[in-house]
């Protein structure tokens, strides 16, 4: 084989492996960011568990004696608005990494799934602070009545953007049972 055409074969050899691992890395880079992603949807989780508790808690004690009872449990409430705020705020970091790993060169439909990874994280903090607002309402509410209208409103909300949340998890589950190849285990 002439010289030249070995240095060629070699100098391309080369750049294949270089490629193969630049690949490797930018997989392996947005794969961190998916599992920080991973880990403040747990922490969101969690936070929203808490949340749910303490508004069960509360709307279960609420009555025809509203607003007049609401100081023996104004505590409980402002707590469960904090942890829907910051259930909202862990997934709203959880949507900025998949959003960050979906600009990463990798293959496009792992780029798919991170971006429908994204929107639907962006829609459930969306959905949270519905839930944030909905507990709001027990502290805000002039009357039961007023409660009651407050609450049915920003339940049918919460379901609007559940649906819409469910389509891109839905689109971001198929793309992953489809392609098992492109996602680590």
């Amino acid at each position: 084989m002439n010289p030249k055409n070995k240095w060629n074969l070699l100098i391309l050899a080369f750049a294949i492996v270089a490629f193969g691992l630049a690949c490797s890395q930018n997989q392996q880079k947005a794969n961190g960011l998916v599992d920080e992603a991973n880990k403040f949807i747990g922490e969101a989780k969690t936070a929203q568990e808490t949340a749910d508790k303490k508004y069960n808690e509360v709307i279960d004690k609420v009555n025809g004696e509203f607003p007049e009872g609401r100081d023996a449990y104004k505590a409980t409430v402002q707590e469960a608005i904090d942890n829907y705020d910051k259930a909202s705020k862990k997934v709203t970091d959880a949507a900025n990494k998949f959003d960050e790993a979906s600009k990463i060169d990798t293959t496009d439909k792992y780029k798919t799934y991170l971006t429908a990874k994204t929107n639907e994280n962006k829609k459930r903090a969306e959905w949270l602070m519905a839930f944030k607002e909905r507990a709001q309402a027990i502290l805000d509410a002039g009357s039961f009545d007023e409660l009651k209208t407050k609450i049915d409103a920003l339940t049918a909300k919460i379901n609007s953007i559940d649906k819409e949340a469910s389509k891109f998890g839905d689109e971001a589950k198929k793309i992953e049972t489809d392609n098992p190849e492109i996602f680590k285990k």
